[in-house]
């Protein structure tokens, strides 16, 4: 019985992925042209505000502030993420793994860092040769 709900999860969990993903270029950095070996992935990317302090939730925002922890799902079907690779979404946007989080089941979560556009000139994008 376990099993047969275990594997109900795991298709969740795809079916989340394939609805919510967008195709990324993952490569090493530092990037060179003709050089570094690319590949083609899909990845969740996860760019959300969380309000922090003693008077959460509240409008009058005593003591809270927002920090950003961005982060990105991926499906150990296509890469295992590793700290110093980037995804790189569409032209100007890409991200730096962090840190990677332990594997739970067929994904694995890292910590991404935004890249500043300037530093993604000349990065590969998806659908762009």
């Amino acid at each position: 019985m376990a099993g047969a709900f275990r594997e109900e999860i795991r298709e969740a969990r795809k079916t989340l992925h394939d609805y919510m993903s967008v195709t990324a270029v993952y490569f090493k950095a530092p990037f060179e042209a003709g050089v570094t070996p690319t590949q083609t992935i899909t990845v969740r990317v996860h760019d959300k505000f969380l309000a922090l302090g003693d008077l959460k939730g509240t409008n009058f925002n005593y003591a809270e502030i927002e920090a950003i922890s961005p982060k990105a799902i991926f499906m150990l079907s296509e890469v295992t993420p590793d700290r110093g690779y980037i995804i790189s979404l569409e032209p100007g946007v890409a991200y730096r793994i962090d840190h990677t989080h332990e594997p739970d089941d067929i994904t694995q979560k890292a910590d991404i860092i935004k890249l500043a556009a300037d530093k993604t000139v000349g990065f590969p994008v998806p659908g762009v040769p």
